[in-house]
């Protein structure tokens, strides 16, 4: 069975802020990708586009996740006001923490070669930084973000530090009051001091 149209109408009840009014590409899309990432078999967009119970092609996924930048920004937005909106002047943690995720595709976006702490060695990954903050005994991610040191200057993306730092500084007035909790990597003096 497809479950789709009960992701839009969950997507629909407990986030109406946005869902309830944007276009049905969009709506298709999105209900598309949240089914395919809340089934366990799935671990990609290839693997949800095979998926016959969602019906849309490798292309129009991969399209949907790495365009339409204006609608990825609004969503962000406007789930960032719907959290912030509950801590506002109230003590919180804010949360730093990154993920390497091995990848053997070299094309795929954001590939880096990076050193893994645990075995010990360089591979291909994906380095995913999250900042998000704890309210109601619950993580709420704020931003997901992804660091690169391939390529030449021009196109290289920031370290996870200069991405913390850009992070802070854009949501300055909402985290305000709350507390960093993050490894050692994330603490060192320059990181803390810079955004003030």
């Amino acid at each position: 069975m497809n479950i789709l149209t009960s992701i839009e109408r969950f997507l629909n009840h407990h986030f109406p802020f946005f869902f309830d009014n944007i276009e049905e590409f969009y709506h298709r899309n999105t209900s598309a990708i949240v089914q395919g990432i809340l089934s366990q078999e799935h671990s990609s967009i290839s693997s949800i586009s095979k998926d016959k119970l969602i019906g849309l092609s490798h292309s129009t996924l991969t399209r949907f996740v790495n365009g339409h930048n204006e609608f990825w920004d609004a969503l962000r937005n406007r789930i960032n006001a719907n959290i912030f909106k509950d801590v506002r002047n109230k003590p919180f943690l804010l949360v730093v923490d990154y993920t390497q995720i091995p990848r053997r595709g070299k094309h795929i976006p954001f590939v880096t070669k990076a050193y893994d702490h645990c075995s010990g060695i360089f591979q291909n990954a994906q380095v995913v930084l999250t900042v998000g903050i704890i309210k109601d005994n619950a993580f709420s991610p704020i931003d997901m973000l992804f660091s690169n040191v391939k390529g030449g200057v021009e196109n290289q993306q920031m370290t996870k530090n200069d991405q913390l730092i850009t992070c802070m500084k854009k949501h300055g007035k909402e985290i305000k009051e709350a507390t960093l909790l993050g490894d050692s990597w994330f603490l060192l003096t320059h990181t803390l001091l810079k955004p003030l």
